[in-house]
C-alpha cells in the first residue's frame, strides 16, 4: 500500500461522516418542510459544504504521485478534520432539529468560522 492510499483511507472515512451528516440534515428538512421557517440560507450552506467536501476529496488526488510520509499524511488529514468539525458545529443535532433554520445558522456560524 502506498503512502497516498494509506493517507486517503482516513480522509475518505472522515468525508463520509461529513456527507452523512449533511444528508441526514437534508432528510430532516424534507420531513419537516411545512413547519420550517426560512430554510434558504441553511440549504445554501449545506449545498456549499457538500461541494466543498467533495472538491476537497477530489483535490487530494493530486498527491497520488507524491511520495508521502507520516507528516505529509497528517497535513492532508488535518484540514479534512477541521472542515468536518466546522460542518458539524452548524448542523443541528438530530433530536432537537430547529424550525427556524436561519436563526440556528446565525447562532452557530461564529463557532464554525473560528475553525
Amino acid at each position: 500500500m502506498s503512502g497516498f492510499e494509506f493517507g486517503l483511507i482516513p480522509v475518505a472515512i472522515i468525508i463520509g461522516f461529513a456527507l452523512s451528516q449533511i444528508l441526514i440534515a437534508w432528510g430532516h428538512i424534507v420531513r419537516q418542510w411545512s413547519a420550517l421557517q426560512r430554510p434558504g440560507l441553511f440549504l445554501s450552506f449545506t449545498g456549499i459544504a457538500l461541494v466543498g467536501v467533495l472538491s476537497h476529496f477530489v483535490g487530494d488526488w493530486s498527491f497520488r504521485n507524491v511520495d508521502l510520509h507520516f507528516g505529509t499524511i497528517v497535513l492532508i488529514i488535518l484540514p479534512t478534520l477541521v472542515l468536518v468539525l466546522a460542518i458539524s458545529v452548524i448542523l443541528p443535532a438530530n433530536e432537537d432539529f430547529p424550525t427556524d433554520l436561519e436563526a440556528h445558522y446565525f447562532r452557530h456560524v461564529r463557532k464554525s468560522a473560528i475553525l
